[in-house]
């Protein structure tokens, strides 16, 4: 039998160090015709759960650079807890996980989600993909919530029916609708029907003096030494969920080319997911078992990309990955397929080999070319870091949403005067 949302709501998390405290006679609409430039925001992010990935590594280094800059950010999962809960928590940012049931669905979360935004009266609610825009949305517009803001992370369009219908419906009730590249704000017009008006584009951005601290603090051989690559002269590697999306049977298909050109070559695999059995009776099959490394759930992916030479993405699609952003950051040269917001983000013989999807004798020859050519692969990854320096370092994410906030807010003061 499920409790009641009442019952759930006294499970509700908050991580220590939270501000739990009322704002006594200050109401939404007030809050929201004070100065919205000067004063600091309260705003809460919201994601569909904490495991590891990209839409959660945004949702975190987000909340993280507005509490640099004197917001008071709160994150909310409306999953429960997760891996992530933990690195969330050693930051300082206050966590607020909605309890989730262990089957099925819940279709009062939204009303779980109201009584928090009703209690703290945050300024700004911003969700992340489609349970946290439904959900969160829903909770918003009850609460009156001042300023409502979604980022879609990139999805294969068309989607299911009743999402885009409902994604639809909802999206009248938000200042913007943000995609991670101009691909997925394309295809949220095209598909969904979201106004050209109140679509953004707001590159994914990522902490990256956070990133090479970790890096530098780790002893990569003593890593490598842990997970059993120290025989292989070149690592090869990808740390992501292992589904469909993410293409990796294309590199195991690969794999017995690039052997040939470079036997000593290792492949490294992080992550979990639906597919990984599956994965793994493919690359016995194909007689590559013995050079391939499958390392579990990585909740931190600084101490996976010490292990690699050569970081290796065979998505099927994408919006604007995360660990693409990562690599670029640490320098890693970098293999990738030519899907969605990629080829924005890289170009192909300056800053990466690109391939295309589901080509596994492409994805072979683009590897085979930078183990050949090392020195012209690390050169390419500087330049790569470059441009993440350049262009995609998370403080420009961070003031880009800090401007639609604040746009919001001034959008609403002149509606109110």
């Amino acid at each position: 039998m499920r409790k009641s949302s009442q019952d759930a709501e006294t499970r509700i998390a908050a991580s220590p160090g939270a501000d739990t405290r009322e704002t006594p006679h200050t109401g939404p609409e007030a809050r929201a015709a004070e100065n919205p430039r000067g004063r600091p925001l309260r705003i809460l992010q919201v994601s569909h759960d904490l495991h590891a990935g990209g839409l959660q590594r945004v949702v975190i280094d987000l909340a993280q650079g507005l509490r640099r800059l004197g917001h008071d950010a709160h994150i909310c999962s409306l999953r429960g807890t997760g891996p992530l809960e933990a690195e969330i928590r050693g930051r300082g940012i206050p966590l607020w996980a909605m309890p989730w049931p262990e089957r099925g669905a819940d279709r009062w979360m939204f009303l779980k989600v109201l009584r928090l935004l009703r209690k703290h009266r945050y300024d700004v609610i911003h969700t992340h993909n489609t349970q946290a825009f439904l959900d969160g949305g829903m909770a918003a517009l009850l609460a009156r919530a001042p300023v409502r803001i979604h980022t879609d992370h990139a999805r294969p369009f068309p989607d299911k029916l009743r999402y885009m219908a409902m994604e639809w419906a909802i999206s009248h009730a938000y200042q913007k609708v943000v995609g991670v590249s101009a691909h997925t704000a394309e295809n949220l017009r095209r598909h969904e029907g979201i106004a050209a008006g109140r679509l953004a584009v707001i590159r994914n951005g990522i902490d990256g003096t956070w990133y090479r601290a970790e890096r530098d603090r780790l002893d990569a051989a003593a890593l490598r030494r842990e997970a059993g690559l120290e025989r292989f002269r070149r690592v090869l590697g990808l740390g992501v969920r292992l589904e469909e999306q993410k293409g990796i049977r294309y590199l195991l298909e690969a794999m017995p080319a690039i052997l040939r050109a470079h036997p000593d070559t290792g492949l490294a695999i992080a992550g979990t997911g639906s597919l990984e059995k599956d994965l793994k009776e493919r690359s016995r099959a194909l007689g590559v078992a013995d050079q391939v490394r499958f390392l579990g759930a990585y909740p931190q992916l600084t101490a996976f990309y010490p292990l690699i030479d050569c970081f290796v993405l065979p998505s099927l699609w994408e919006g604007l990955p995360l660990c693409l952003l990562e690599a670029m950051c640490l320098g890693l040269p970098i293999v990738a397929t030519r899907v969605g917001g990629v080829g924005d983000l890289l170009e192909d013989g300056r800053t990466a080999r690109l391939a295309p999807p589901m080509d596994a004798g492409a994805l072979a020859g683009a590897v085979i070319a930078c183990l050949d050519n090392p020195g012209a692969a690390e050169a390419m990854g500087r330049e790569a870091r470059s441009v993440f320096d350049a262009r995609y370092d998370g403080a420009f994410m961070v003031d880009g949403y800090l401007e639609l906030y604040r746009d919001g807010l001034r959008a609403r003061k002149r509606g109110a005067a």
